[in-house]
């Protein structure tokens, strides 16, 4: 399966993963319609469509969401704490997220805005494993890993 091939089946898995019945027909990368969900709900947006909370409250997650989200956030850390010089270490972490992320996605059973507000945290983690996954250089691969680590740990904040 080509690399091209990838990244809509990742997004369709995401899609269906979880259970979701509010969808849309939308256009991604190459060009290639996929589901999405389509968000009536518009207070969980930040003015830029970003993640924000609920009216001020946390999103409700369910337990093997929170425990897979645990996990990511635990490995995250435990990467971290050690420095890493070759490109190929980043790679297996980047696969190691990719396993904790499908689990995420197939034990997810969050409905309606929740569940909306879960794909608004889960797809830029999901497109940063991707590009970590690709990446060629150490120092490309620590500076995206910065970034997802923060993606990954906003898990906390907006989620009870």
């Amino acid at each position: 399966m080509s690399v091209k091939n990838i990244l809509p089946l990742i997004f369709t898995v995401v899609f269906f993963g979880c259970n979701n019945t509010n969808n849309r027909t939308v256009k991604v990368k190459d060009n290639v319609e996929q589901e999405s969900h389509q968000h009536e709900d518009d207070n969980h947006k930040e003015h830029g469509g970003g993640l924000a909370l609920n009216n001020g409250i946390k999103w409700e997650s369910d337990e093997s969401t929170s425990k897979h989200a645990a996990k990511l956030i635990d490995e995250t850390n435990a990467f971290n704490a050690k420095p890493h010089a070759n490109v190929n270490a980043y790679h297996a972490f980047a696969g190691d997220l990719q396993n904790e992320l499908n689990s995420l996605i197939s034990d997810c059973k969050i409905k309606g805005p929740d569940h909306d507000a879960l794909h608004l945290w889960l797809e830029p983690v999901l497109k940063d494993v991707d590009d970590l996954k690709k990446t060629q250089a150490a120092s490309d691969a620590k500076e995206l890993t910065e970034k997802l680590t923060e993606k990954i740990q906003m898990f906390d904040k907006y989620f009870k």
